[in-house]
């Protein structure tokens, strides 16, 4: 009974904020088969239920949002380089890449709706709207051509498809052109289903395939400030006193120029530099003064030492029987005597 009230209770404040939100009338949202995106983020992962609802609500990490949240200073598309990454970018991206995900992924959803015993004649109607609209934003097909169901999604908005949410008249439908084929099958489950599939295989492939350039472009930032790190000390190695008194077997060291040496790939050039510490340090060991060199060493024993030293200490645990003072303990033997 609680959980019927509180339903009532939630569905009209839930109603009156998405209508408010997204600019739908009454009738509008009536027409929309909201229990079929209920069930088609029941049976999905709550990984890409999570993602879903920030697709829908628009707050996902996308570059307008990342602008606004002082994350990134421009808000480029990371895979066409287009100003102004919105959500619906997400989906109308001409990148090369994107545009072959969007082939394999209306391959994938024509087969599924072939197997689902769905009408020729609406697979196509599907098929070529959601190509128009990622190719144009919009629908310029007249709408009278279409078949009711596509009609009704039409007067609702197309972009609620891309949303999950597809007009109730499409579940009715199917229900009725399988049981006049008596066709085992369920308008609602078939409804679900698509809502499924163009989630999982239009816009999550998509999604994945954008945070990979993302990633690409950080790990490439990162590599580039590694490098200039290692030139850098490159540099302040082969122009420092250490490589004086160098010794006979280490001379090869410094036989190539400092420009030949930052040409090098990163692992021979963090090489370089570990030979040429090492040759220091045998240097380090013939011509020091002695007095010097055992400083040194003593000294690194000493920090040595104390780090292990800190290493094994244990923190003693507590003790009823640690050690008490006699005050304390003629304190406590009054108090006893008091309560006798």
């Amino acid at each position: 009974m609680s959980n019927h009230i509180s339903d009532a209770y939630y569905h009209v404040r839930a109603k009156e904020y998405l209508m408010e939100k997204y600019h739908i009338t009454t009738s509008q949202f009536e027409s929309i088969d909201w229990q079929a995106s209920k069930r088609s983020m029941a049976n999905m992962h709550p990984t890409k239920c999570q993602w879903i609802a920030k697709y829908v609500s628009h707050f996902l990490p996308i570059g307008v949002n990342m602008v606004r949240r002082t994350q990134w200073s421009e808000n480029y598309c990371p895979r066409c380089k287009q100003c102004d990454e919105t959500h619906t970018h997400l989906f109308h991206c001409q990148h090369p890449q994107s545009q072959l995900l969007f082939r394999k992924a209306l391959d994938d959803i024509s087969d599924w709706l072939t197997s689902q015993s769905t009408p020729d004649s609406l697979i196509l109607e599907l098929l070529g709207l959601i190509t128009e609209w990622r190719q144009y934003g919009k629908i310029v097909t007249p709408h009278a051509l279409f078949s009711p169901p596509i009609r009704a999604q039409l007067q609702l908005g197309w972009s609620h498809v891309m949303k999950g949410r597809l007009s109730v008249e499409f579940a009715a439908f199917m229900q009725e052109y399988y049981d006049k084929r008596k066709i085992k099958k369920s308008g609602n489950k078939w409804t679900s289903g698509i809502i499924t599939k163009m989630w999982t295989h239009l816009y999550w492939p998509q999604w994945t395939n954008r945070n990979e350039f993302v990633h690409k472009l950080n790990v490439e930032a990162i590599q580039s400030c590694r490098r200039e790190e290692m030139e850098s000390e490159v540099q302040k190695l082969y122009c420092s006193e250490k490589q004086i008194n160098m010794l006979q077997k280490d001379q090869h060291l410094l036989s190539t120029s400092l420009d030949s040496l930052l040409e090098l790939p990163d692992a021979q050039l963090q090489a370089w530099v570990n030979q040429f510490e090492v040759a220091v340090l045998e240097r380090n060991r013939i011509f020091l003064p002695e007095n010097e060199l055992s400083s040194t060493h003593l000294r690194q024993w000493l920090l040595s030492s104390s780090s292990k030293i800190h290493s094994k200490r244990r923190v003693r645990p507590y003790s009823r029987y640690r050690k008490i003072s006699p005050l304390v303990r003629e304190l406590r033997k009054r108090s006893t005597r008091f309560k006798r």
